[in-house]
């Protein structure tokens, strides 16, 4: 879903997904220098695993599992959560900076939770040699 909402954004916007991303990113390097990398890098490591995960979960694969998982502090670190759709909620609260932060971290933890939870009884856990409907 996230990359659906990503692809959606960056066309109603009229650039090319992922491509404007990656001039954007190396204009900032550019312009503050390598140190900026230390910010771009862990979204872009969210971003590539979104497509390994997605790929993985469709072939009902343990590994899935695990880049989803490791996914999961990139998403706390960068207020991504897996279901974005929470976040447009969050925004039309009428409450201070700081509640709003409160219940956006809050909303953010459980929903990584539920999800954790989710994955674990979508995906049963398989020895890496055993292929579905062979053992």
């Amino acid at each position: 879903m996230q990359i659906l909402i990503y692809t959606l954004a960056a066309l109603g916007r009229g650039q090319v997904p992922y491509v404007e991303d990656v001039i954007g990113s190396r204009a900032v390097v550019e312009t503050y220098g390598v140190q900026a990398l230390m910010v771009l890098l862990p979204g872009w490591m969210l971003q590539a695993s979104l497509f390994v995960s997605c790929a993985l979960l469709l072939r009902r694969s343990r590994w899935g599992l695990y880049v989803a998982y490791a996914q999961i502090p990139f998403r706390l670190l960068l207020v991504m959560p897996s279901v974005p759709l929470v976040l447009a909620l969050v925004q039309r609260l009428d409450a201070s900076p700081a509640a709003t932060a409160m219940v956006v971290g809050s909303l953010l933890v459980l929903i990584e939770l539920l999800k954790m939870t989710t994955l674990r009884r979508a995906v049963p856990m398989q020895p890496s040699h055993v292929r579905p409907g062979t053992a």
